[in-house]
């Protein structure tokens, strides 16, 4: 398929119960988080999935077609160590501190003690891949001072949108 005929998603409104299942949060939590990660309530209640995906990992344009593979939900610490097979703190450990060795792909800390990472970019690091080019960063990620964002530098822009 060429790249011209690819539908892409631009804005996908979502339940906050969506937004709780996809970051792994608790309901009443929704609110706040997403007040932090600077995204704005929809009419009828709803949040923009693709703004939080523009938001929290710099993509910007999802194709139509892995709609659903990024709807799934983010995967916490716990998960990625049981996928690889060690102790969580290993993982922990890795990111902490961008360890050459282990090479994890970006994540992002919704809390001192809440770190997400995207399952895509999970599944490509194990094969050893490098993500498809749409699930690269098209931007510096923004959020506010108490998202950290490993792996995206030290300057955060604002995402031009």
């Amino acid at each position: 398929m060429k790249n011209d005929a690819v539908i892409y998603v631009t804005n996908h409104p979502v339940t906050p119960a969506a937004i709780a299942r996809h970051l792994g949060i608790c309901a009443p939590m929704v609110r706040p988080t997403m007040g932090d990660l600077g995204c704005r309530m929809l009419p009828g209640g709803r949040y923009d999935l693709a703004e939080l995906w523009r938001r929290i990992w710099g993509i910007d344009r999802v194709p139509r077609a892995w709609l659903e593979a990024m709807e799934r939900p983010l995967l916490s610490i716990e998960a990625v160590a049981e996928m690889v097979g060690v102790h969580s703190a290993t993982i922990r450990r890795a990111g902490n501190t961008r360890s050459p060795k282990w090479r994890l792909p970006d994540h992002c800390d919704l809390g001192e003690r809440t770190r997400r990472y995207l399952p895509l970019h999970i599944e490509a690091w194990l094969r050893g891949e490098p993500p498809e080019d749409w699930l690269k960063r098209q931007y510096r990620p923004s959020g506010p001072l108490g998202l950290r964002l490993r792996g995206a530098g030290n300057a955060q822009f604002e995402v031009p949108f």
